[in-house]
């Protein structure tokens, strides 16, 4: 399933990647999670491992997943132009769960254009389809809240 989200920055863009590619935002949205960033070269990789509840799944689904499902999420940024651009790629590791794809992040004058295009993959027979809707439902939510802490920690 095709997931996408665009948020707009009232930040100029080297302040929002500052931002996304530090460890303070993701420490805001949960404290437990372990966040490890390494820049080499012109490559940001961005490493987050934590644990998401299950409680807003519906039973069938948290049947497969229990009641807290373990993310691992890589996204490496490059500069592209006047702006950085990103691939991502999250998984539940030993789930058969995916959500891979693009992140493009542009200035707008004195703002921040975000946009994101992932894919969502939930390899389940017969059912994989409308869990994968249910989780772009759950990721979407995730990342307004995302978004939402970025914009509050650059005021």
């Amino acid at each position: 399933m095709q997931l996408t989200f665009e948020h707009t920055f009232d930040a100029p863009i080297d302040t929002v990647f500052a931002m996304l590619t530090s460890a303070e935002l993701y420490a805001a949205l949960d404290d437990q999670a372990q966040v490890t960033i390494h820049q080499q070269d012109q490559v940001c990789t961005v490493r987050i491992e934590r644990a998401f509840p299950t409680d807003d799944i519906p039973s069938p689904a948290r049947s497969l997943v229990g009641d807290a499902i373990q993310i691992l999420e890589v996204t490496q940024w490059v500069a592209a132009g006047k702006g950085f651009s990103a691939t991502f790629d999250v998984r539940a590791p030993g789930k058969p769960l995916t959500f891979i794809g693009t992140i493009e992040l542009a200035p707008a004058k004195t703002k921040t254009t975000f946009a994101l295009s992932g894919n969502v993959k939930v390899n389940v027979p017969l059912i994989g389809a409308g869990l994968e809707k249910q989780v772009g439902e759950l990721l979407t939510f995730q990342l307004q809240e995302t978004a939402s802490q970025a914009q509050e920690l650059l005021r």
